[in-house]
């Protein structure tokens, strides 16, 4: 987090980035601009994930503007940062015994069936 700023609750402790730290940080590009800060771009996706606001509202003491936090995010899940980063959160915490995924589903509802149908 930026020195200059108050944290915000969406915001990532130092123990949770160094976690992702090596995922999030994306390689600078050979040409062009010098990447943004990769905890607060994360930050940024972070709190508009959480309050559901609007890109264009981001609040501007994150010091990155709302589309360049958006392109960090739409490169991270095209690189698959998103799914490695998740992946590496759940393992953690299934070694850790804070989840457990044996009879997990994602995205599935369960319908009784009518007989004879």
């Amino acid at each position: 987090m930026d020195d200059h700023r108050q944290p915000y609750t969406s915001d990532l402790t130092n123990k949770q980035w160094a976690l992702i730290e090596d995922l999030a940080t994306l390689p600078q590009a050979k040409t062009g601009r010098k990447r943004v800060n990769p905890r607060e771009a994360m930050n940024a996706c972070l709190y508009v994930l959480h309050t559901g606001c609007r890109w264009n509202d981001l609040p501007h003491d994150f010091g990155i503007s709302d589309s360049s936090a958006y392109r960090y995010l739409k490169e991270l899940k095209r690189r698959k940062r998103l799914g490695q980063i998740f992946e590496k959160l759940k393992g953690q915490a299934q070694q850790q015994g804070k989840i457990r995924l044996h009879n997990a589903y994602l995205d599935a509802s369960v319908v009784k069936s009518k007989r004879g149908v």
